[in-house]
């Protein structure tokens, strides 16, 4: 039997799983996919995808992921993936989470430290300034991703 999870319930285990996927990684040079997890009828599901670097290649994964989600019938999803954000003049790598559903959504940042021959660690997930549940994401990538919780 499922386990039906509150959004809230959904948003604290995807970030501890994703804490805890972190803790697992060795490589020094290692760089995160982007990863989908879905809340479906049978419980989580995950996928990791390849992100690319030209619009061409995000134009795509949004379809791959428009599709995937789709198909899944999920009642809501988590997207994480690495990015750089500026902090006081300096770029920071960090692991940007976006998880929505019908009608919601919201983001959250976890910064990762990378010390000289060790795996990048994740720090705790930070929700931005905005508040939990922020009605508003943008993003080439993302607006595809959150419309298709409302067809």
């Amino acid at each position: 039997m499922s386990q039906l999870y509150s959004y809230a319930d959904f948003v604290r285990d995807v970030e501890w799983r994703l804490r805890l996927l972190s803790r697992t990684v060795t490589d020094p040079n290692f760089v995160w996919p982007g990863l989908l997890v879905l809340d479906v009828k049978d419980g989580l599901s995950a996928e990791a995808f390849t992100i690319g670097t030209t619009l061409a290649q995000r134009d795509r994964l949004a379809r791959e992921l428009v599709a995937t989600i789709r198909k899944s019938q999920a009642r809501r999803f988590a997207w994480a993936m690495p990015c750089l954000r500026e902090v006081e003049g300096a770029s920071r790598e960090c692991l940007l989470l976006i998880v929505a559903e019908r009608r919601r959504a919201e983001a959250a940042v976890a910064d990762f430290t990378r010390s000289p021959g060790e795996a990048p660690r994740l720090g705790h997930f930070k929700h931005g300034p905005f508040g939990g549940g922020a009605r508003r994401i943008s993003g080439r990538l993302v607006e595809p991703l959150l419309e298709v919780l409302d067809d």
